[in-house]
């Protein structure tokens, strides 16, 4: 009974996203949080529409566990007006997933990506290619170092608030580093510094 609510739940989704496209073709905002179950594969054929791609700016997924990698994929090279992305626990999200970020969303301000499996290769393809970002969670993302604070510090001017997580390879001396741009926020765990 509940697999069967799960599939006609996807097939609802799927088809109420193509309905509000079709009614409203400037869709800016699609949020779908806190969702275990659903894979969202249906938005692959939503976003098949380059009008309707353009127009998304914010997305949020956060907890969407089962987000399939195709559709993930799909928003980061087709989405190039996206502004606000927040995938946190979404298992699917890699570094190949932001270097397509990085490459096609060039007005990003947000990003909250904690608890991926991202790496510094991934997030420095963002911080270099992404100069409007202001606001970056990244907790826990273990794969972190030093070489992804000290690009935050240096590339990122616009930035105003970064979360990081209890993860070896980042130094109190990185985080400093990064506090000392003067940051209205930041939050690390594994060190208990909160700058507000």
């Amino acid at each position: 009974c509940c697999c069967f609510s799960i599939r006609i739940l996807t097939m609802i989704v799927a088809v109420v996203a193509v309905v509000v496209v079709d009614i409203q073709q400037k869709l800016s905002t699609l949020s779908m949080y806190c969702n275990e179950q659903l894979t969202f594969i249906g938005l692959i054929s939503l976003l098949s529409s380059q009008e309707t791609a353009d127009s998304l700016v914010k997305l949020n997924f956060r907890a969407c566990t089962q987000l399939d990698y195709a559709v993930l994929s799909t928003l980061a090279t087709t989405c190039s007006n996206l502004e606000h992305l927040d995938a946190t626990r979404c298992v699917g999200f890699d570094d190949s997933i932001l270097r397509c970020l990085g490459e096609t969303c060039r007005n990003l301000s947000v990003l909250h990506v904690s608890g991926t499996e991202i790496t510094d290769d991934g997030l420095l393809h963002v911080i270099y290619n992404c100069p409007l970002l202001r606001s970056l969670q990244v907790l826990p993302c273990a794969n972190l170092t030093d070489r992804s604070m000290n690009a935050l510090a240096q590339r990122c001017h616009n930035l105003e608030e970064v979360f990081v997580g209890a993860t070896p390879g980042i130094t109190p001396l990185a985080v400093k580093h990064v506090q000392d741009m003067g940051l209205r926020r930041v939050e690390v765990d594994a060190h208990s510094v909160h700058i507000y």
